[in-house]
């Protein structure tokens, strides 16, 4: 019997693949000669656009001072102002934080924007007083990100919730396969197709989605199917008919992922599609035992659900929230008591490896990943992380004291946030609108990459940019003045072309296993910003001077000129008057004959 158990244990835990094997590739390079630096003042040095983010960046300084004047500085993300980039959509005049915390009915008069959904023609945003506003989205050049919004419509559908008493948040979801859009309320579901003039009815379930336990997870849409985590109750999956109706076509329950029955809690579920194949795979998370991956195939008609035996269990446990990037890595977001980590996990020869444990400080909800990082949703604050930094590659870090080891660990590796109050929604762009694989008729070209989120009562369009690692100097003191500073950079990062070509050429080898070290020297002479005035000046005088003495020639020549002038005239005048005298005539011809004596 206990051998049973090992060898089902043994299964369930399944292929976490670890000591694996990694590598590093040297890169050495000098900044010719030695650069000018004026004192007083901030200078740029170089930067390394290849390395996308550094592991650890350092300067060796091999000076006489005992202080330095040149610095790194890690890749960074810089937000535009948000105070700048949001635009009011919807006229809600009140603010129920302050008037009315403890009262969620208050919500249904005083409306606020509480989520939204993006479809093939622009934005669907649901309200809390049960109004549904539809709309459009256009290129706008003058605009930083691109485009405007424009409001189509404002459907008030509260006569379809005329029995709700308390303000509730819908989940709302697209299925862009039939261009349905779904408002999924505990008790209730609404379908509209999208059109001009929608309008929104109920679904043919129409007591909603209520369970034994009252728990709904996050709901998803793979083609058409839409997937519904149930908490202890598992996980349901309904089909969705051309019509907007759906009807529920299978359940999962403990023994779909453990082969027993055991006590389950389904929270989330999300989609992957592998580059490499037309697979699809589907990971679903159980807050109690961690995420497990399946095999999924769809028809219009038909969807069936395999175990995928080799990956094995994730066995994290507390989970809250997931989120993949298909063929490089998962997300799970758990509690560990008071605080929260982030976990990233990595893919390897069909199993799984843990590639870091984000320790965080603050409470986060949500998780949206971009093409250069990912977001997590709070509050007010959101935090910005970097992913594909094997932990194997961090630097030995040094903590003081035991009782603030969590948030030294947690503020041990450089991060960034961003600042969106009250953060309904969220979706990150870069070239176009095309995200998550979907496509649409809106899309267009923008000048940044930039953040699109929903707050109560605005519509953000958060502009960003994206500032690789970096060296700069600033000689502050005149002491530096002279002299001439010899630095070492030794910087590990997660990118460069030489790890690219050779993922190119082992393509099942995990990237996060594979660091870039640059090492780089360079020179510098710190000059007073005077000095380059002072010459600069000398300069100048030195032109005019020449201009001057220019002039002063020209005048000269031209007083010669004219002196030598008058007096050739003269000469000229005074050889006429030979011709009125007598006198020999000198030409051979007219000389007079010689007489003899």
């Amino acid at each position: 019997m206990f051998l049973i158990i090992f060898v089902f244990v043994c299964q369930v835990i399944g292929e976490e693949l670890l000591n694996l094997s990694t590598k590093t590739f040297f890169i050495e390079s000098e900044v010719k000669g030695v650069k000018e630096v004026i004192q007083g003042s901030r200078q740029f040095i170089t930067d390394f656009e290849n390395a996308e983010f550094a592991i650890n960046i350092e300067l060796q300084g091999n000076n006489s001072q005992p202080w330095d004047i040149c610095f790194s500085q890690q890749g960074s993300i810089e937000f535009a102002d948000y105070e700048n980039h949001h635009t009011l959509i919807y006229n809600a005049t009140h603010n129920p934080d302050e008037e009315h915390a403890n009262d969620p009915s208050y919500y249904l008069s005083t409306p606020i924007l509480v989520n939204m959904v993006k479809t093939n023609q622009g934005l669907m945003i649901a309200t809390s007083d049960h109004t549904l506003l539809n709309y459009n989205i256009t290129q706008d050049p003058q605009s930083i990100v691109g485009f405007k919004t424009q409001l189509l419509q404002e459907y008030d559908y509260d006569y379809l919730r005329s029995e709700a008493t308390e303000a509730e948040v819908p989940q709302i979801v697209y299925a862009p396969i039939f261009e349905y859009v779904f408002l999924i309320y505990r008790d209730q579901i609404l379908k509209g197709k999208i059109q001009p003039n929608m309008t929104l009815q109920n679904c043919s379930i129409g007591s909603g989605l209520e369970n034994d336990n009252n728990f709904i997870g996050q709901i998803k849409i793979l083609n058409n199917y839409m997937f519904v985590p149930l908490g202890r109750d598992g996980l349901d999956i309904y089909q969705i008919n051309k019509d907007g109706d759906i009807s529920l076509k299978l359940s999962m329950n403990s023994f779909d992922f453990y082969n027993k029955d055991l006590t389950i809690s389904l929270v989330d579920v999300v989609f992957s599609q592998s580059s490499t194949s037309s697979d699809t795979y589907a990971f679903i998370l159980d807050s109690i035992h961690g995420v497990t991956k399946f095999l999924v195939k769809t028809n219009e008609q038909q969807i069936t659900m395999d175990r995928d035996e080799k990956f094995g269990l994730v066995n994290v446990r507390s989970g809250l929230a997931i989120a993949v990037q298909p063929d490089d890595f998962l997300l799970i977001l758990k509690e560990v008591g008071i605080n929260q980590q982030l976990v990233e996990i990595g893919f390897k020869d069909e199993g799984w490896f843990e590639v870091k444990t984000h320790f965080l400080t603050g409470q986060y909800f949500d998780i949206t990943i971009s093409k250069q990082f990912v977001l997590l949703r709070g509050k007010s604050e959101h935090r910005i992380v970097r992913t594909g930094v094997y932990e194997e590659f961090e630097p030995e870090f040094k903590f003081y004291t035991q009782d603030d080891y969590f948030t030294e660990k947690a503020n041990s590796f450089y991060e960034d946030y961003v600042f969106v109050p009250k953060l309904q929604n969220v979706q990150f762009y870069d070239s176009d609108f095309v995200t998550e694989g979907t496509p649409n008729s809106w899309s267009f070209q923008k000048s940044y990459p930039y953040l699109l989120g929903l707050t109560q009562h605005y519509i953000v369009e958060l502009p960003y940019i994206i500032r690789n690692p970096q060296i700069y100097c600033n000689p502050r003191s005149e002491l530096d003045v002279g002299n001439i500073y010899k630095y070492d950079i030794l910087m590990n990062a997660t990118s460069c072309p030489e790890k690219d070509k050779y993922l190119e050429e082992n393509p099942t080898v995990p990237y996060q296993t594979i660091q870039c070290s640059y090492k780089n020297t360079f020179q510098v002479k710190v000059v007073l910003a005077q000095a380059k005035i002072y010459n600069t000046q000398e300069l100048i005088a030195v032109i005019i001077g020449l201009i001057i003495l220019l002039i002063l020639l020209a005048f000269l020549l031209a007083y010669l000129y004219r002196k030598y002038k008058v007096k050739e005239e003269g000469l000229t005048s005074q050889v006429s008057g030979f011709d009125n005298q007598k006198g020999y005539d000198l030409e051979p011809n007219d000389a007079p004959a010689t007489q003899g004596l």
